[in-house]
């Protein structure tokens, strides 16, 4: 795993495999809590493309969307795991 592009308290964006990235958003107001995204082919690519721009955009939508929203059926709860070296792996 791979933190490719991260905000605390915001949202970290993980590249768990070749040609893989999970976006992982923090979401919430009184309680919080985080979800998981893999980003899709045609969203990779525009992260190449476009940068940090096109992920703050995603993580917006993802935000105003959850639960249930265009990005619902994708989300999945994320639970963080220490694997005692730094690293961060998803459960």
């Amino acid at each position: 795993m791979n933190v490719l592009l991260s905000e605390p308290w915001s949202y970290d964006l993980i590249e768990t495999g070749p040609g893989e990235l999970d976006l992982v958003v923090v979401c919430g107001s009184v309680g919080l809590y985080e979800v998981v995204m893999r980003l899709t082919p045609a969203e990779h690519d525009a992260w190449l493309a476009e940068g940090a721009p096109f992920v703050r955009a995603v993580v917006e939508d993802i935000r105003n969307n959850h639960p249930g929203g265009r990005f619902g059926e994708r989300c999945r709860p994320y639970r963080r795991v220490s694997t005692g070296d730094g690293d961060r792996k998803s459960t």
